[in-house]
């Protein structure tokens, strides 16, 4: 990167921990010199960057030394900015241990740090007045920058759903291992190799049970049910708008339109009461699915119960959205004032969505002889959707407690029959607190990947996985790790000798074996490599074999190692890191002199004792 007509070169690199240079994962930054950056920055200057970094929202604290230097503030600015990007609070810099002149940020894909540094270089440039850089960065390109930065995160939680994110959290709660899926997008795995378990959001991906192949049907789901004497409504599928309005006067109004296979509420219509209002809510419903269902709607309560493991783990009330008359505002400008004060956290009810002023509002107001307009009248409760669903601005309430133990027993009745380890079921009920026996009641459907953030979804979450891995501990993949200063050609010998070991994963200067299958070639860091052996369920033992360079300079990134072999370590940096792995391995033994193929096979009496384990 150029300032003032001088390239300025860095060099930066993600060091996994435990390492030479910290416990935990750390990015190492070093300048070849800092040409003009070496300038010191006046007062003044100082307080304007201190300024920009508040403005930016990198906060406003003073820099840590007194009389900076540009560079100093381009550090700095760094790691606020890897702090910022990554939602957390910055880390005090420091100059690195092990690698002279350079200094730890935190950790941060090698892509995202590296643009990063080029970003604070031309923010602190213009503030310090160098040459070349006459003024700092526009607000507009700054914010460009960051948003397109942004998207380059690669996130362990997915960015994406609310569920993912509570698996995250309750699999380091738990110790369990945890990763993204590098070979099936948007997955986690849990555990490592065979002892892994792959999840989509909160559906566990063991083989397809009953339930995860029946439930995205709502007719086959239906049918299986009432089978089994599972109360569920009467459904009929119609062909097109006029046989949906016949089926509808056959049912009895008011009706449900649904598609049959549609997800998300998308789709629905609810209490619908007219010929008229039938034909529009089919068009809906063909537009989202691949047939149209229509059932009677049941005008009671809905509810949700969630069954984990085959136990109740919560009943939840999902309660429409509502706002109160004051006999002077009409109903979309409570609807604006709602709104609003849940934006501020003084919303009359728990939501977590905005509500719009759609087609459905519409007709659930006109419904009951109003409209948007309508000034009701003070203290009134008007109800603006007919759907409770949570993302169109209904809230949930817990009603588990208070659940009659014979709809307790039917909901661990329907995971049961449909053998699914979660499994949320839709039903309307007049009374939480009745048997299902002795009232209007129907289980409406039933899924198989749940959303389980909507109320208490960290117990939820823990539940879950306490279900999937009673023993965290015993999901981890044994490890053993080989330091040879010679590891090409130790490796080449362990690829050959050991390639059609069934369960193994091998990494080392070549490239990576699974299962005796080549998987990539290469050197990867050891923290790399592992993630790739890993999340392959065939293995049963992880082999690592590299270099003591190649940990002084990427880490160990191994958390725990079961067996370590180490050649004599001599003085210095190779004895620094035999000192790190020995304070990390359950068990070191020497690693044989003499050629690689003695050192193969004293590793492979190792492992013979780990794969028969």
């Amino acid at each position: 990167m150029s300032v003032a007509g001088a390239h300025i070169a860095f060099v930066l690199r993600r060091i996994d921990g435990p390492s030479l240079e910290s416990d935990d994962s750390v990015t190492l930054l070093r300048f070849d010199g800092a040409g003009p950056l070496a300038t010191p920055v006046d007062a003044a200057r100082v307080v304007a960057w201190i300024r920009a970094c508040g403005r930016s929202g990198f906060g406003e604290q003073p820099p840590a030394a007194a009389a900076p230097t540009a560079l100093d503030l381009v550090v700095e600015t760094a790691e606020r900015l890897l702090a910022y990007l990554h939602g957390r609070a910055p880390s005090p810099v420091r100059p690195a241990r092990a690698a002279a002149g350079g200094y730890l940020l935190s950790a941060a894909a090698e892509a995202v740090g590296r643009r990063a540094t080029q970003i604070a270089i031309a923010f602190v440039a213009g503030i310090a007045g160098i040459a070349g850089h006459a003024a700092p960065l526009a607000p507009e390109r700054l914010e460009r920058e960051i948003g397109q930065l942004r998207g380059r995160i690669p996130d362990l939680a997915g960015n994406a759903d609310p569920v993912t994110p509570l698996i995250v959290a309750a699999a380091r709660e738990l110790a369990i291992p945890c990763r993204r899926s590098r070979i099936h997008p948007g997955t986690l795995v849990l555990g490592e190799g065979k002892r892994q378990i792959r999840f989509d959001r909160s559906a566990p991906l063991s083989a397809p049970t009953l339930g995860a192949v029946v439930s995205p049907d709502k007719l086959t789901t239906k049918r299986f049910l009432a089978g089994l004497g599972i109360p569920v409504l009467p459904v009929r599928v119609p062909v097109d708008a006029a046989e949906a309005v016949r089926v509808a006067s056959d049912l009895g109004f008011p009706v449900a339109v649904k598609p049959v296979d549609g997800t998300l509420s998308e789709g629905v219509t609810l209490d619908v009461r007219t010929p008229d209002d039938v034909a529009a809510a089919f068009a809906v419903a063909a537009a989202a699915g691949t047939a149209v269902m229509i059932e009677p709607y049941l005008d009671t309560p809905d509810f949700r119960a969630t069954v984990i493991a085959g136990r109740v783990a919560i009943v939840m009330r999902r309660n429409r959205p509502y706002v109160v008359g004051d006999g002077q505002r009409t109903i979309a400008a409570l609807i604006a004032a709602h709104n609003d004060d849940l934006r501020h956290g003084r919303a009359r009810f728990p939501a977590a969505y905005p509500i719009a002023i759609d087609a459905e509002v519409r007709r659930t107001l006109a419904g009951a002889g109003l409209d948007p307009e309508t000034v009701p009248e003070a203290g009134r409760q008007v109800h603006v959707r007919t759907s409770p669903v949570r993302a169109l601005g209904g809230f949930p309430t817990d009603e588990t407690r208070g659940t009659h133990p014979d709809l307790i027993r039917l909901f661990e009745r329907i995971a049961q029959v449909l053998a699914m380890p979660i499994v949320a079921i839709d039903f309307r009920a007049e009374a939480i607190a009745r048997s299902w026996r002795d009232q209007r009641m129907a289980v409406l459907e039933v899924n198989a990947r749940p959303g389980i953030g909507d109320l208490d979804g960290d117990r939820l979450a823990r539940t879950l996985l306490r279900a999937h891995f009673p023993e965290p501990a015993a999901v981890r993949l044994p490890t053993v790790l080989v330091v040879d200063p010679d590891a090409g050609r130790g490796f080449a010998a362990a690829r050959a000798a050991l390639q059609d070991v069934a369960g193994l994963g091998l990494s080392g200067p070549g490239g990576i074996v699974l299962d005796g299958f080549p998987a990539g070639t290469g050197t990867l860091a050891l923290a790399a490599a592992h993630d790739r052996i890993a999340e392959d369920p065939a293995v049963g033992v992880a082999l690592h074999w590299t270099t003591p360079e190649g940990i002084a300079e990427r880490g160990l990134g191994l958390a725990r190692i079961d067996l370590a072999f180490l050649a004599p370590a001599g003085d210095g940096g190779r004895a620094a890191v035999a000192a790190l792995v020995r304070r990390r391995a359950d068990r070191v033994e020497p690693l044989p002199e003499g050629p690689p193929e003695a050192r193969v096979a004293a590793v492979a009496a190792a492992l013979g004792r780990f794969l028969a384990g």
